[in-house]
């Protein structure tokens, strides 16, 4: 057995982060915006921050400066269930986030629509908590031309029975409400669901989400358009045999609507689900509809900001993928490029078999960065020095997806889909106002994929206790990232258990070393069980 000691580089910033930030508990980022310096602001839920934990949630908002460092921190400070869904930068470099609270408002703890302006500071300009007697749970907001808002999302408290029903509500420029319209299927009514909202270019609204149109057994995609006042202009379904959700809207400089998500009814035989994309015209008449995807597997759209147009006149979507990347069947990041023609110019999957992550590395909102290239956040379960729970991730990317690690190329699939015309009601309604606080916290960060001259250092400011050494498969090699002196062992097992090999490496001093396997490792997954000192943890490596 051979131990060589790797000299480090020294590195202070990476060109393309990948942050982790989180504590004991779990915590997951729903919301992205690009900064007015170029840093990020991300937004979600925690169970690790907040006087509600851990047996509810906070509302958690991240600002970074550009290589992902944390600039400020905020929580809500209800003790019920707080979580943000969506957020946007407005028009005065200001940020404005939405979500549910079951914490304040009428009728709590069922749910409200909480709508809250923090400064660049992170100061509370404005919060307000709207809804009804029952839950009512936003899950997207734009800023509008006229500086005011427009959320979507369900609502128990208004429209007929069954519920929930979609609902669309305005606001001004102050956070007051100017209206608010559920809407319904008028055909099968049974439950509808609104989960992303856009303004298109005749000052109109576009929404989409899901609905159980054709059938009570599953829920059909929906996308429906409005004029300014919210009345509704038409509305388009796919009529599938299972179930199939709408989850990004977007809109391209060529009057265009673009709308993503994922579909059950339309993908490759043994496939569970296909992310697809579709494109209208203002009329309604589709332009083209496709899905994409592997067998055996799932490519899903989750996020309410997955999907932009780029400038170039394409489109960039990303989700979670269980059929390629490291680990599958647990979830990849997913992102890729396509044209209007549906082809696709790119596609990446992130992490690689550079920086693993083995269990849960999901993708939520993205965002195209004024420098150029794309950012992405979501959550991960998959590093063991984060103890594998739930934390906020936030990856960057390159004008092509590529990152100088972690990005792994992919070509998926493609099939066609089918949207037709349906029947939707709509009303008026009226709602309660109420405030909702937040304070001021400190939050734990670390690096993972990170570029390797800069020599696998973490940047962040866990506790030793959480910082185990990183364990990567490279040429035959397992290479061991050391961040402080300690007493290590390894051992390596088979998937189904069978003792590979035992290092008993001792007393080592921080630094990277390399361990090579007395026998050549075949393809496969492997267990390590590593001991540092008297802690334990178990990682999981993929052998190509």
């Amino acid at each position: 057995m051979a131990v060589t000691p790797i000299l480090l580089a020294t590195a202070t910033a990476q060109p393309l982060p990948v942050r982790l930030y989180g504590d004991s508990l779990n915590e997951q980022a729903l919301a992205l915006v690009e900064a007015i310096d170029s840093g990020f602001c991300l937004a979600g839920w925690t169970n690790s921050y907040g006087p509600g934990i851990p047996n509810a949630s906070n509302v958690l908002i991240i600002k970074t400066d550009p290589q992902g460092n944390p600039v400020w921190a905020r929580i809500s400070v209800g003790l019920q269930d707080d979580e943000a869904y969506s957020m946007v930068k407005t028009n005065d470099n200001c940020y404005v986030l939405c979500g549910m609270t079951r914490s304040y408002g009428i009728g709590a703890p069922k749910a409200n629509i909480f709508v809250t302006k923090l400064g660049q500071n992170g100061n509370k300009i404005w919060s307000y908590v709207y809804g009804g007697s029952e839950d009512d749970i936003p899950f997207s907001i734009i800023q509008t031309v006229d500086r005011g808002f427009a959320l979507t999302g369900l609502t128990h408290s208004f429209g007929p029975l069954p519920m929930p029903n979609i609902f669309v509500l305005k606001l001004d420029s102050a956070g007051n409400w100017q209206w608010l319209r559920s809407y319904w299927m008028s055909t099968n009514h049974i439950e509808d669901e609104g989960r992303s909202i856009a303004q298109t270019l005749d000052n109109g609204l576009v929404v989409c989400g899901r609905a159980k149109a054709t059938s009570p057994a599953q829920f059909d995609a929906f996308l429906l358009k409005l004029n300014a006042a919210g009345i509704p202009s038409w509305v388009r379904i796919v009529p599938g045999d299972s179930n199939d959700q709408a989850s990004s809207v977007a809109i391209d400089n060529v009057y265009d609507i673009l709308v993503a998500g994922w579909t059950a009814s339309y993908c490759t035989s043994g496939d569970p689900a296909n992310l697809f994309v579709g494109l209208f015209n203002y009329a309604g008449t589709v332009l083209g509809s496709w899905n994409y995807g592997w067998q055996n597997g799932s490519e899903m759209v989750l996020d309410d900001r997955s999907l932009i147009s780029t400038p170039d006149t394409a489109m960039v979507v990303c989700g979670p993928t269980t059929s390629v990347g490291p680990g599958t069947p647990s979830p990849n990041f997913l992102i890729m490029k396509i044209n209007l023609g549906g082809g696709i110019l790119w596609a990446r999957s992130h992490p690689s078999a550079y920086d693993p992550g083995y269990l849960n590395d999901v993708p939520l909102p993205l965002i195209r960065l004024n420098r150029g290239g794309y950012a992405a956040a979501g959550y991960s379960n998959s590093y063991p020095q984060r103890l594998n729970n739930d934390n906020f991730i936030l990856s960057t990317f390159d004008a092509r997806g590529n990152r100088p690690v972690c990005a792994d190329s992919q070509m998926p699939e493609i099939m066609p889909m089918v949207w037709q015309e349906w029947e939707i009601a709509d009303s008026a309604y009226q709602l309660e106002m109420d405030t909702m606080p937040f304070t001021q916290i400190d939050v734990k960060y670390d690096s993972v994929c990170y570029d390797t001259s800069g020599g696998g250092i973490n940047e962040g400011n866990l506790p030793q206790k959480e910082r185990f050494p990183v364990l990567r498969l490279l040429s035959g090699e397992l290479e061991l990232n050391l961040n402080r002196a300690a007493g290590v062992n390894l051992t390596i097992y088979s998937a189904d258990g069978r003792l590979v090999q035992r290092f008993i490496l001792g007393e080592l001093t921080a630094g990277r070393y390399r361990l090579r396997p007395n026998s050549e490792l075949n393809p496969g997954v492997y267990l390590v069980r590593v001991v540092i000192n008297r802690e334990t943890a178990t990682v999981k490596l993929l052998k190509y």
